[in-house]
């Protein structure tokens, strides 16, 4: 068998450097350019929003609960979703509890005119589907039909 060659090297100083760069940007950009990009973008306020709310929820739960500690709520990489494809796990009373945060697209909200209240759309496209093993032995896949 031929040993593949390595055609990357993430650890080479200049893209190292090239990496740590980005945070240099980032910290040039005055706040008020962040928010109106922000503002102007739907995808990126999506995301933003997201992320805003992935924080704002673990705060929360700290602030409000206060058995659950921060060593508590496990962060998932975002990029690779083949263990976790939840945003937060909280581990209680030796249990784990997987949340899924959404967001509402903020292009969506209306007025339902027969009720009366304000409704919008969530994105919820069943694309991370599994399979979950049931203890009476039977599965059931998770998927949206």
């Amino acid at each position: 068998m031929v040993a593949r060659r390595k055609k990357y090297d993430p650890a080479d100083p200049e893209a190292v450097a090239a990496r740590n760069r980005v945070h240099t940007i980032i910290d040039s950009i005055g706040s008020e350019d962040i928010v109106a990009t922000i503002k102007k973008a739907p995808s990126l306020r999506g995301m933003f929003m997201g992320y805003v709310a992935e924080e704002m929820f673990e705060k929360y739960v700290l602030q409000n609960y206060e058995f659950i500690q921060s060593e508590d709520i496990e962060t998932h990489d975002d990029h690779d979703r083949r263990l976790n494809k939840s945003d937060r796990t909280i581990r209680f009373r030796g249990r784990f509890y997987s949340v899924q945060l959404k967001s509402v697209q903020t292009n969506s909200i209306k007025r339902n005119l027969e009720t009366g209240l304000l409704q919008a759309d969530v994105q919820n496209d069943a694309s991370d589907a599994r399979t979950v093993h049931l203890p009476n032995g039977s599965s059931l896949i998770t998927t949206s039909m």
